[in-house]
């Protein structure tokens, strides 16, 4: 794990400029955990739906899941069931 941890840092320090989004394609990211402002944010753009699809396992909480955001991640990530 604190190798992982530290394979993100670095990934993250030479990767500034890119989305999130950008960074799930590029690495072959299969899971995320993220708060559900930032999983909605995801869903506004082509390359968060594209990213959202590409994974595995996404963990959402830190803050409270609006029920249409639960609805609109089941409907668009593959991970959901």
């Amino acid at each position: 794990l604190r190798r992982h941890a530290a394979q993100q840092r670095l990934i993250a320090g030479r990767a500034q400029d890119w989305t999130t989004a950008q960074l799930i394609a590029a690495h072959g990211v299969d899971r995320l955990q993220t708060t559900p402002s930032y999983a909605r944010h995801l869903l506004e753009t082509r390359d968060g739906l594209d990213a959202l699809a590409l994974l595995d396992t996404l963990l959402v909480g830190g803050e409270a899941l609006p029920a249409d955001l639960a609805s609109a991640l089941a409907g668009r990530a593959n991970c959901l069931q």
